[in-house]
């Protein structure tokens, strides 16, 4: 995506940081929910849920300067972190 275009500096900072930011929940975040969920530990399965839900927040505001691109990736694994906390917190 960043190399495919040449976005304003203050896009490509903040699609950068952004990039930084789902690599966390790729990496730590939904695997640290799956694991907890393998292991029967909803309330960790529920903080993983939790750091989706902020990771995305936080890249959509990364944008206040400029257009975001990605307010609708954003927006649906916002909702999504949200629908899966949900479902995981009538586990607890």
């Amino acid at each position: 995506m960043l190399r495919s275009s040449s976005p304003p500096k203050a896009r490509r900072v903040s699609l950068k940081e952004c990039a930084l930011s789902y690599k966390v929940i790729l990496t730590v975040s939904l695997p640290e929910a799956i694991e907890a969920l393998t292991k029967r530990n909803p309330k960790f399965a529920e903080d993983g849920m939790v750091g989706c839900f902020g990771v995305s927040q936080d890249c959509e505001e990364n944008f206040k300067r400029s257009i975001s691109t990605l307010t609708g990736l954003n927006t649906a694994v916002h909702e999504l972190s949200g629908v899966g906390r949900a479902i995981i917190r009538n586990l607890l």
